[in-house]
């Protein structure tokens, strides 16, 4: 808040925090996910692609200047981001920021014949391009579970956060992208998130 102040009368840190926490209560993936399904496939991709800003938008509006935008050369810094254990990854370059977004959103398909794989390596990809300074994993999260809930899913980030291990495996994919042994290391991810997706049919009584 303070790299990026709004206006002359900016809120404060608390009720900066319990805007966001309000505004990201007042989401529904499953309204998110009704609403993709009257599309065709070109436009079910772009409305992919646009969800990270947009909802990056939502959450700071009237708190950061920079909502809705990615890092850039122009910020402090120079736009560059560590983040994970002892900071060891760098997030995408700013010029790299867009292409890596649109390569994770990529992965979330209108026909996939498995979204489970699809939707855990977008969350990977896109954690990985860290394209914002604050809630790439809340945003992530966000839009796994729209495309979970297209496709009648359901998962538990509850449940797999308090097993500590995904992100352990998480971060055993950023240290392999690009690597031939990444795919093995995403299957491990996968078959890890995959003991706490249900399909919502078994969840909710007929």
């Amino acid at each position: 808040m303070r790299d990026f102040p709004v206006g002359s009368n900016p809120p404060d840190v608390d009720l900066a925090s319990k805007l966001i926490h309000l505004r990201f209560g007042q989401l529904n993936s499953e309204q998110f996910a009704s609403a993709l399904e009257s599309l065709d496939d070109a436009e079910f991709s772009e409305r992919m692609k646009k969800m990270p800003q947009k909802m990056h938008s939502y959450l700071f509006h009237g708190i950061l200047s920079n909502a809705g935008l990615y890092r850039n050369y122009r910020d402090p810094g120079g736009g560059n981001i560590y983040f994970g254990p002892a900071q060891q990854f760098a997030g995408y370059s700013p010029d790299r920021i867009t292409s890596g977004v649109n390569e994770a959103c990529s992965c979330l398909t209108r026909n996939s014949g498995n979204p489970i794989v699809r939707v855990v390596k977008f969350y990977q990809l896109f954690v990985f391009v860290h394209p914002f300074y604050d809630a790439n994993g809340r945003i992530g999260r966000f839009v796994t579970n729209i495309y979970l809930n297209y496709y009648g899913l359901h998962l538990s980030w509850k449940k797999m956060h308090q097993n500590q291990k995904w992100l352990k495996k998480l971060n055993n994919c950023h240290r392999r992208l690009g690597q031939e042994s990444y795919d093995q290391y995403l299957q491990i991810l996968v078959e890890h998130w995959s003991k706490f997706i249900l399909r919502k049919e078994d969840i909710e009584p007929s």
